[in-house]
């Protein structure tokens, strides 16, 4: 693997490359587009040659501008392969780890919790797996998209994809089974179902204007949920934008941040060396965002990891 400085030397060439590429693709569109409007307008019977020079033009341009994006796509994919694990281990002050950049949790863990409802098309990518003061836990990026179909008035039948998804998902294993549910859910995410849990409210107005509670007993309910847990689930709700949802159901705690920011993700327009709002430096910050949950929360506590069942 290279240096930090050999990897910002690399990026500054990269950023360097595909803006030259992008900007000779500007230079092709802009005649281009000149040439085939004036072909369509135009009344003459050579008006042909103007419209097939101008996608000529067009084509070139979208094919340099896409060739520019596809060189930085390729470093980005190295990064994540050469120095995402080493950048993690630095950040978790361990090796044991799993990290798969192409891979997710599984899809029938996700919807488990009955938040959001089975996807028509969905991505996964990011994966991490590691334990945090021996709490084990999972964290991937996940995309889900409903598909929408509808003809127009020629009578073809278009396909379209709505997100109502984008963001991290971390699933936190207790060591401990506990056999209560509960569910704090912001927003209105897509396919809620509670029908198994009633509506509650804390004694926080703030907090109950702003998530919506659900659970199957109120006393486990309020045992679980202190003063202390509301608090740090506000604060987490104010770092990210977007909505929060919260599932704690058996030995599983779900949390989904629907931020519509990918995880991971790689800025070549920052640098990687000598600022705390480098590149590297937000991935290091979003490495341990499963590790202060568990903190945060208390998750590694006996009242979640004792070795016996909650009735």
């Amino acid at each position: 693997m290279k240096n930090l400085e050999e990897l910002e030397q690399e990026r500054l060439e990269i950023v360097k490359k595909s803006k030259k590429y992008r900007n000779i693709g500007i230079v092709f569109l802009i005649p281009g587009i000149a040439l085939a409007v004036w072909g369509f307008l135009s009344q003459s019977e050579f008006n042909m040659y103007p419209i097939v020079g101008g996608i000529v033009l067009l084509f070139v341009g979208f094919g340099l501008i896409g060739y520019g994006e596809t060189v930085r796509r390729k470093f980005i994919s190295k990064i994540k392969t050469d120095l995402m694990p080493s950048l993690m281990a630095e950040a978790l002050e361990t090796t044991d780890f799993t990290y798969e950049k192409n891979s997710g949790i599984s899809l029938s863990t996700i919807l488990a919790p009955g938040v959001y409802q089975r996807p028509d098309r969905y991505s996964l990518s990011d994966y991490l797996s590691c334990k945090y003061n021996g709490v084990p836990y999972q964290m991937c990026f996940a995309n889900l998209e409903e598909e929408h179909q509808y003809t127009d008035k020629d009578g073809h039948t278009r396909t379209t994809y709505e997100t109502y998804f984008k963001g991290k998902v971390i699933v936190v294993d207790f060591k401990r089974t506990i056999n209560t549910a509960f569910a704090i859910i912001e927003g209105h995410p897509k396919g809620l179902n509670v029908r198994k849990l009633h509506k509650i409210e804390t004694e926080v107005s703030t907090f109950n204007k702003k998530f919506k509670s659900y659970c199957t007993d109120n006393e486990n309910f309020f045992y679980f949920m202190t003063p202390s847990l509301i608090n740090k689930i506000m604060e987490l709700e104010s770092k990210f934008g977007g909505t929060l949802q919260i599932v704690m159901d058996g030995d599983l705690l779900y949390v989904f941040i629907n931020d519509s920011r990918r995880l991971f993700d790689i800025n070549l327009n920052n640098t990687f060396i000598g600022e705390s709002n480098s590149s590297l430096e937000q991935i290091k910050g979003e490495t341990l965002i499963p590790a202060a949950i568990i903190n945060e929360f208390h998750l590694d506590s006996d009242k979640f990891n004792r070795e016996k069942s909650l009735d």
